[in-house]
């Protein structure tokens, strides 16, 4: 007669915690002690911890990215997402209609979760598992008392000290200060917050790195035609406002023939700048998060275009050839959307790999993400 081996729950544990997260899927289907295991949020905060210091981020790092359905209008009706390795793309819609009848904005994602702006007139939010296919539909929107209020911008990321997941809304209106609030789908409402006065703001939502939010604001000097700018941050936990120092040579003296865009590249705040007519990208990179001296140029492209064949390219396709940095990998690598492929670059500007997507549409919008198990509703 065989001997009966007894696993106790830890070891069961441990070993579902280093699976993939679709095998992880399939299990809960094994018996009821193991989908009441795998619920638990101790086992998803496990695996997402597990998970994070996974190596292997091409398969890992998932893209989420809006398109124009129709280049005549600009609309962002298209969506779509694939891996940074080698997997299919898909193109079709992983939840209902949401994002097929109204227009898009992707705030951006955390700990595998996307937050969504539906239709911005009505500032209707979204919180979504690509991968469990959950859906928070029922945040209810911001309330501002300023009439004057243009649009608003949005930050998506996640509170540790108070294990809670948070959305900051700025008004962008005609002047500053602005109004900000703070939503907690935690205790699912808003609050205000203090108000942004570092600077004008663009249309760009918050890049969330290392517990804050961070925005490019900008002034403009009173009697020059020089723009200045500064990186700002909010800390999630005490809700105050902080300026982060850029690369220096990139001073306020010689930003103006430049455009600048922050970016969260592979966690690491980054700073796009693209020199004005001569076509040149450079990704820098803050390598040590509040070390100013830390920021590193980790890609370059120089003339990846002439004036004339972004002319061309421009009138008989609708949209201009324009060179995305997607991810930051840990092997130094970065994958880049560039027209309508995905291409990893290594630093030294060398194509590590041909192409690894053709996408056959060119991106407006995206952000990465790993996949998890956490739940958008309110006990993440």
């Amino acid at each position: 007669m065989g001997k009966t081996i007894n696993i106790s729950d830890d070891m069961i544990q441990e070993v579902l915690c280093k699976l993939p997260l679709k095998s992880v899927l399939r299990f809960k289907c094994i018996s009821r002690s193991w989908l009441s295991l795998i619920s638990t949020k101790h086992f998803i905060k496990q695996h997402l911890k597990i998970s994070k210091s996974s190596t292997d981020d091409d398969e890992d790092n998932k893209l989420f990215f809006s398109f124009k359905l129709n280049q005549n209008f600009y609309r962002f009706s298209g969506f779509g997402s694939c891996s940074l390795g080698n997997e299919p793309i898909v193109m079709t819609p992983h939840f209902d209609d949401h994002l097929t009848r109204n227009p898009i904005l992707i705030v951006g994602s955390c700990n595998g979760l996307i937050l969504i702006n539906i239709n911005e007139s009505s500032k209707k939010l979204l919180l979504w598992n690509p991968l469990t296919k959950e859906v928070n539909d029922n945040t209810p929107p911001p309330c501002f008392d300023d009439k004057n209020q243009d649009r608003s911008i949005y930050g998506f990321g996640y509170d540790e000290a108070q294990d809670a997941y948070k959305v900051v809304c700025v008004e962008l209106s005609y002047k500053c200060p602005y109004a900000a609030h703070m939503y907690s789908f935690k205790t699912g409402s808003w609050k205000k917050i203090g108000n942004f006065d570092k600077g004008f703001l663009d249309e760009n939502h918050a890049k969330f790195v290392n517990g804050r939010f961070h925005w490019l604001a900008w002034t403009a000097t009173r009697f020059s035609y020089r723009v200045l700018f500064e990186i700002v941050s909010l800390d999630l936990a005490e809700e105050k406002y902080e300026s982060i120092g850029g690369p220096k040579c990139f001073s306020n003296h010689n930003v103006n023939n430049h455009v600048l865009k922050l970016e969260e590249l592979g966690g690491f705040l980054s700073l796009v700048v693209t020199k004005r007519c001569e076509h040149d990208v450079n990704v820098w990179a803050m390598m040590e998060y509040g070390n100013a001296e830390s920021w590193t140029k980790v890609w370059k492209l120089s003339n990846f275009c002439t004036y004339k064949d972004r002319f061309l390219h421009q009138f008989l396709h609708r949209y201009p050839i324009e060179a995305k940095p997607l991810c930051l990998k840990k092997n130094g690598d970065i994958a880049v959307a560039f027209g309508t492929n995905i291409i990893v670059y290594n630093s030294k500007n060398e194509m590590r790999k041909s192409p690894i997507n053709t996408l056959g549409v060119c991106i407006e919008q995206f952000t990465v993400y790993r996949e998890s198990l956490v739940s958008p509703f309110g006990d993440v």
